[in-house]
């Protein structure tokens, strides 16, 4: 990014996304893109009419648990997503339990360096206990007790 540039948004991989283009199954999203709540909601909309997308990382940029949990809501009806990071070190507990409920059919989960403690250990317990198809689970570098 040029300086003084303004960082660009998800707009153009949104519209990619919601197209449901072919060759689309994976996106990173670097941390010269904006990625604040308004970016998070449109992500979300445009995963709702996608079938394609297979991996999402996100993993440098903050995310709140309001954001969180819309994403989640998206990721819980997404019929092709298999391996998701998102969040950065704030993420936290409250983050993690807000996007719990859309991480039930992912295979890998890379939650290292989320700021969790041992209630987001719990949350991960629960997921596993509870059915989840995850196989690859990423938790280094948190205080999970």
């Amino acid at each position: 990014m040029a300086w003084g540039a303004r960082a660009q948004g998800v707009t153009d991989l949104c519209d990619r996304l919601a197209a449901d283009e072919a060759g689309l199954t994976s996106l990173t999203l670097f941390r010269s893109r904006r990625f604040g709540p308004a970016e998070v909601a449109e992500l979300a909309g445009a995963l709702g009419r996608n079938s394609r997308l297979q991996e999402l990382d996100a993993g440098s940029h903050p995310l709140t648990a309001p954001s969180a949990a819309l994403l989640a809501g998206a990721l819980a009806v997404h019929p092709s997503l298999r391996r998701l990071c998102v969040g950065d070190s704030a993420l936290g507990d409250e983050g993690l339990k807000a996007l719990a409920p859309g991480l039930r059919r992912l295979h890998a989960l890379d939650c290292e360096h989320k700021g969790l403690g041992p209630p987001g250990a719990a949350v991960l317990a629960g997921l596993l206990a509870g059915g989840a198809e995850l196989r690859e689970l990423q938790v280094a570098r948190n205080a999970l007790g």
